[in-house]
């Protein structure tokens, strides 16, 4: 017996293709053409309506009869776009006017047919997203229940004589047709915005203006509780962009109780995998995106325990943004839930069994919002326990401040003390590793290991703190942050497309690089004091940085340079006090009278650098430090009575503390600034002309000469006649600093005047201080 081979072929049958695409009336594939009775010669109306009724029964399946053809601009496998957007029919001109309306009616359902089989067919499909196959799932649901009422109505045809066109008409019912119409309008909108993302030069003018809208809308802080948005544009319409297709849909049809109600229930269905990430979001940080389709995206790059990467790591996909989340304090509270779940599980807490939380049935129930509180307040109670049971971040606070604020400050004092001479040096040569051992020994009882969360704080802070000499003095630093320009809004959200973007930044950056090559101030001798440039700096350990951050760390070294520099200058002034009150040189009975007088001039000038510089101190160390410091005290004590403060705010008053305590120190207004560094430098300067007497004032006195002879440099003789001239050098010198002092104050003054009246108002307390002190007019 023989057997005969069978080859599968690769191509496929006629038949296959046909039950796919049948032959069409215009491209019959080589297939004999169908001959059509004409309808003019029809005798009756029942002829006309029973050929009609065949035609339509094809019509509603999306195929052609005899009297209804697909219009001559559509060919069924042209391409998949014209099956998306169905055919349109032509029916033949002969017909009774009354029959061709119904046809023209009835045959719209067949192009929704033809549409929503072909999408089914072309995005059910993973690279389209969760959310348009859920979509697809009731397409398909829609059109079963639409052919089961067809295999009816062709059961009526076959066996009812009274079976009419209008009774198909009437049986096609509104429902049906509601329903099919707009499934075919929401499936029409994303085909065409597919359609509209193949093109590349759409998709880079879409990125362009997503990124603009989210440059508008963000409400970034580079920190734990900012919120970014991502403006990234995915190239398929899935995830929250056809929900909120569903959505306009729903708010355009709110007139229509049924259309409206259907709308409403479509997106409930489709949006079931949608709110079960928002579920499991809100109740373990956890994102199940595999699509990229949720409201909420993941970055993965970057290390976890930097502050940085908790600032980018979740950002608010733009794109597609539901109208629910549409609020910024929606969007804040939704996104900290899940970073504050992320940050809990990064320490090692278990947040699988904290408790699970009321889910949210669906994103149009009237009780969304509740459900996303109740999560958030969840979330931000357990979060201000970790921080503040369990890292002590309050005291970390505490001993931050001092540290940087210079409070309790018996160590620092001790340390300005050793290092007085090092930090008279220049920069280029006093050395940083005998200022770091002085520092380290001035605070070595912060060293000592106890228990106690403060002196575990302190002693954490203590071998965390780096010393450094910068580039620039503070004066510099101000200087260049102050008056760096920022770019236009308004010719930013106006840039046609991102090269012109481009340009107007850089534009920016080289204006503000050319002005910080100009705004730096020329040094004088003083400038070049390793004081100047004497920092002190600090990593904030993971997960504290994420409340203290980067910036604020900056505002700390702000503040901890302008005490330091304060500080050296009280210093400085002790010293020459002593100098000039306790000194034997300065003592002496000189037998010129107008000696004895410079010298209780020289005296009272000195008096009032001090007693203005001491004056400066206890308004910034009590007016401003102490009395801001009183207000983020009292949020850190409302955590422990009341459980609905948020670490927002906690963080906010923070942030407040620091840039109050900058605006109020006078470092935010660049004169106000410089006049300050000025009147400062005028008294370091008058402390070292002071200093720099002995000699002159020894040779003064022939008595006190004869005392100290021994103790001037070989040669030196007393020369009566040259005392006029050094009279007449200290009487100058003298008037110089005192005149320069006396304006520079006035100065000051009136800036103190100006800006706390439109600005900084306890600016006003230190006015009234010096004007009290110095008995000056206060107008």
């Amino acid at each position: 017996m023989s057997f005969d081979t069978l080859r599968l072929s690769s191509t496929p049958h006629l038949v296959g293709r046909c039950l796919r695409y049948p032959p069409t009336f215009a491209n019959s594939g080589g297939l004999p053409r169908p001959k059509r009775f004409p309808v003019d010669q029809m005798q009756s109306f029942r002829d006309q309506e029973a050929a009609v009724f065949q035609d339509l029964l094809f019509v509603l399946i999306g195929l052609e009869g005899f009297y209804i053809r697909y219009a001559d601009s559509f060919s069924i496998d042209d391409s998949p776009l014209q099956r998306l957007i169905g055919p349109d029919f032509s029916i033949n001109k002969h017909l009774d006017s009354g029959l061709k309306d119904i046809a023209k009616r009835i045959s719209r359902l067949g192009k929704y047919y033809v549409s929503l089989v072909s999408f089914v067919e072309q995005y059910d499909d993973l690279e389209y997203g969760t959310v348009v196959q859920a979509l697809c799932y009731e397409i398909r649901e829609v059109l079963r229940v639409y052919e089961s009422i067809l295999v009816q109505i062709e059961h009526e045809f076959h066996h009812n004589a009274n079976y009419s066109v209008t009774l198909l008409e009437q049986d096609l019912t509104v429902n049906t047709t509601l329903q099919l119409t707009h499934l075919y309008e929401l499936v029409i909108q994303i085909v065409q915005e597919n359609e509209n993302r193949k093109d590349s030069s759409n998709m880079n003018k879409m990125r362009f203006e997503s990124m603009l809208k989210s440059l508008k809308d963000d409400h970034y802080t580079g920190t734990l509780d900012g919120v970014t948005s991502d403006p990234t544009n995915s190239k398929v319409v899935k995830g929250g962009l056809v929900l909120s297709f569903i959505q306009s849909g729903i708010d355009k049809h709110k007139g229509d109780a049924a259309s409206y109600q259907f709308m409403m229930d479509l997106f409930n269905k489709v949006s079931v995998g949608y709110v079960f990430m928002l579920n499991w979001w809100l109740e373990t940080g956890t994102i199940e995106d595999p699509y990229e389709e949720f409201l909420i995206h993941q970055n993965l790059e970057g290390s976890r325990v930097s502050e940085d990467y908790w600032a980018d790591k979740f950002t608010i996909r733009s794109e597609g943004l539901l109208r629910q989340f549409y609020p910024p304090n929606v969007q804040k509270k939704v996104i900290l839930t899940g970073k504050y779940l992320n940050v809990l599980k990064e320490c090692g807490v278990d947040v699988d069994n904290l408790g699970s939380i009321e889910h949210i049935r669906t994103l149009q129930d009237n009780d969304l919002f509740i459900r996303l509180d109740e999560a958030y307040t969840r979330a931000n109670k357990l979060i201000i326990d970790l921080l503040f049971n369990g890292y002590h971040i309050r005291e970390f606070l505490e001993s931050l401040n001092k540290y940087f604020l210079l409070t309790n400050n018996s160590s620092f004092n001790d340390f300005i003390t050793d290092s007085l001479s090092e930090l008279r040096k220049s920069k280029e040569h006093a050395s940083i590793n005998t200022l770091t051992k002085l520092y380290l020994s001035s605070y070595h009882k912060d060293d000592m290991i106890d228990d106690h969360p403060s002196a575990k704080s302190r002693r954490l802070i203590f071998n965390l703190a780096t010393l450094s000499l910068t580039k620039y003095t503070l004066l510099d630093e101000l200087v260049m942050i102050l008056s760096a320009k920022t770019t236009n809004s308004e010719k930013v959200f106006a840039s046609s497309d991102l090269n012109s973007l481009k340009n107007l930044l850089n534009s920016t950056l080289e204006a503000n690089e050319n002005n910080a090559k100009t705004s730096v101030l020329t040094n004088t001798k003083i400038d070049q004091y390793a004081v100047f440039s004497f920092c002190l700096d600090l990593e904030v350990p993971f997960p504290l940085n994420l409340i203290i951050t980067k910036s604020q760390m900056v505002e700390y070294q702000f503040i901890f340079r302008n005490l330091s520099y304060l500080k050296f200058v009280e210093k400085c002034l002790e010293i020459s006090w002593r100098e000039i009150t306790h000194q034997r040189f300065w003592k002496w009975q000189f037998r010129d009278e107008r000696l004895r007088r410079w010298i209780k001039r020289a005296r009272v000038v000195h008096a009032k650098m001090r007693t203005f510089v001491n004056l400066c101190l206890f308004y910034l160390n009590y007016d401003v430090m102490h009395a801001n410091w009183k207000k983020v005290e009292s949020v850190l004590e409302s955590l422990k009575t009341d459980s609905s403060v948020e670490l927002e705010t906690v963080f906010s008053s923070i942030k407040s503390f620091l840039s109050t305590i900058l605006s109020e120190s006078m470092l935010t207004k660049i004169r106000l600034a410089q006049i300050v560094n000025q009147l400062f430098a005028i008294i370091v300067l008058y402390h070292n002309f002071v200093m720099a007497l002995r000699k002159t004032l020894i040779l003064m006195d022939e008595d006190l000469f004869t005392e100290n002879q021994s103790k001037l440099s070989p040669g030196t003789t007393f020369v009566p006649e040259k005392n006029n001239t050094r009279m007449r050098r200290l009487i100058a010198g003298l008037k110089n600093y005192e005149e320069k002092y006396y304006s520079k104050m006035s100065d000051m003054m009136d800036a103190l005047k100006y800006y706390g009246e439109i600005d900084s108002p306890s600016l006003l307390r230190l006015y009234e201080e010096l004007a009290l002190s110095f008995n000056m007019e206060v107008y």
